[in-house]
């Protein structure tokens, strides 16, 4: 792994070709979820995945999802209305409603 940070739309792009390992896409996502200059929309999602699946959160949202049409959750929250369904999805997780 190489210590060069990325931006999310770059780490969204190699998600989407498979050019990171699990990892390597944990290790950039954690180094965005730092940088103040990250939308409030990923950081909202991020803090609800947080909150539903704990120290899994990360590795929720960097896999397809049967949901989102097998994107990963991190692809789909790139925009306000992604992150709305993914926030509406989390909601019901976090207080048990059946998806």
């Amino acid at each position: 792994m190489n210590d060069e940070k990325h931006t999310l739309q770059q780490v969204i792009q190699e998600l989407k070709a498979h050019q990171l390992r699990e990892g390597e896409i944990l290790m950039h996502l954690t180094q965005l979820l730092e940088d103040p200059d990250l939308p409030d929309h990923i950081k909202r999602v991020f803090k609800l995945a947080q909150e539903a699946f704990h120290e899994d959160a990360a590795r929720f949202l960097i896999h397809p999802h049967w949901k989102f049409n097998s994107e990963a959750p991190l692809i789909i929250a790139q925009n306000e209305e992604g992150a709305r369904e993914m926030e509406a999805l989390l909601g019901n997780i976090i207080h048990g409603v059946s998806v």
